[in-house]
């Protein structure tokens, strides 16, 4: 797509200005930072930004199960992603194990934080939910909440500002995290916020989500609880979830499984795989922390996975990232897509090169989320050795029929035996 302005427009010039990098003019997305900047928001002036793949279908659980949520906060966030069209490089992190999740929350510490759209489009092929962010904390976090929860009307402004946000750039919902105190005669309508954004949501986009991080208690204090109690379920009670801080025990689990009843698999347990103050130790324990959380019968929301790639290295970013996953895959629960037709070239969003119907049509390194491809459900380098079949996937990057890599099925397989991977 290309915009085509009138230099005279300066206007709409001021407007689109925001959206481009000022170095290389190429479009990308950004947070909106103010309250100013998220009320006088419109729609029709960053179309780069709206992602294009719609939610597919997936397939369900007979029963319900735990959840497997991701919260992505790596290094302030709109890094590489946010190009929306691509970057001449092929060495950032991304995440492709779609299959062991229900929902994806883009995280940065601005006040509106809009997912890029190259993750919303990976998410949404795979059909899991994306979530934006939004945030207040320290003393700029109480100026903006005695400004929009002064008044019903000034809440329900905001509110609807980030309907109309989600909708426009096809995303599905968001994280709620309020990091500073709230003085008492405001926690009401901190209430009536986050009902009326979740009934106001579910309205516009039936499959929508808005999740609440345990923070705010009922008196306006800032205190991490750990679990669902009376002191934070009235803020649970209004929307689709909450999500636990970091440093709970197995007691408070078991307490906020019973307190949470039919709900409580929206309880979303947080583990910070950077390890801080929580259960395990996070990193390549995280699933030590996750076995807890599925033996008492709750959701896990796992905080910042990208310290594999941040604290292990881009080197062996692929090795490391399958390894991660596998370890937590026992306690997740995957998911196919179920729709057709099933067309995909197992591209990660990334090369050396890039193919066309296996020719070389570009010889440069790239990385674009948005090209990645549907995933298998197998987990990646996971050697298969029964039957002594040793069954592998990978990801090779040598050569492709379409996009920057394709899958890579390697190991020994006796005549007459049939492998097979889904």
């Amino acid at each position: 797509m290309t915009t085509i302005l009138n230099v005279k427009d300066t206007d709409k010039i001021s407007k689109l200005a925001g959206n481009y990098e000022g170095e290389t003019t190429q479009p990308i997305c950004q947070p909106l930072k103010t309250i100013d900047a998220v009320l006088s928001w419109q729609p029709g002036n960053d179309e780069f930004n709206v992602a294009t793949q719609r939610l597919v279908p997936r397939t369900t659980d007979s029963k319900p199960k735990p959840r497997t949520l991701v919260c992505h906060d790596m290094a302030g966030g709109y890094l590489v992603d946010r190009f929306v069209q691509g970057a001449n490089t092929s060495n950032y992190y991304h995440h492709y194990h779609w299959q062991l999740l229900d929902s994806f929350m883009y995280f940065s510490h601005y006040f509106v934080t809009i997912p890029p759209p190259g993750w919303t489009n990976c998410a949404h092929k795979h059909g899991v939910l994306m979530l934006g962010t939004l945030i207040t904390e320290w003393d700029d976090g109480l100026q903006r909440c005695q400004e929009f929860l002064k008044d019903e009307d000034s809440y329900k402004l905001l509110a609807d500002k980030l309907v109309q946000i989600t909708k426009y750039y096809n995303f599905d919902g968001w994280l709620i995290n309020i990091e500073n105190k709230i003085e008492s005669d405001k926690v009401k309508n901190l209430h009536g916020f986050v009902k009326y954004l979740t009934s106001e949501l579910h309205t516009v986009i039936k499959h929508s989500q808005v999740i609440w991080y345990d923070s705010v208690i009922e008196d306006g204090t800032l205190k991490w609880q750990d679990e669902l109690n009376d002191k934070n379920r009235m803020f649970f009670d209004v929307c689709d979830g909450i999500f636990l801080n970091y440093t709970w025990n197995e007691e408070k689990l078991k307490n906020s499984a019973i307190r949470a009843g039919h709900r409580q698999y929206d309880v979303y347990v947080g583990v910070d795989v950077f390890g801080r103050n929580c259960y395990g130790g996070g990193g390549w324990n995280t699933n030590k922390a996750m076995k807890v959380i599925n033996d008492k019968k709750l959701s896990t929301a796992i905080f910042a996975p990208g310290w594999v790639y941040e604290r292990m290295g881009a080197e062996k970013f692929l090795v490391n990232q399958n390894r991660f996953w596998e370890l937590l895959s026992e306690y997740c629960h995957p998911h196919g897509t179920a729709s057709l037709p099933l067309v995909t070239s197992f591209c990660h969003g990334f090369g050396n090169k890039y193919f066309m119907n296996g020719l070389v049509v570009h010889c440069k390194p790239w990385g674009n989320m948005s090209h990645q491809q549907q995933q298998p459900t197998e987990l990646y380098d996971k050697s298969d050795d029964i039957n002594d079949r040793c069954t592998r996937l990978s990801y090779c990057t040598d050569t492709a029929y379409h996009g920057g890599g394709c899958l890579q099925i390697s190991g020994n397989i006796k005549p007459q035996q049939c492998s097979l991977t889904r």
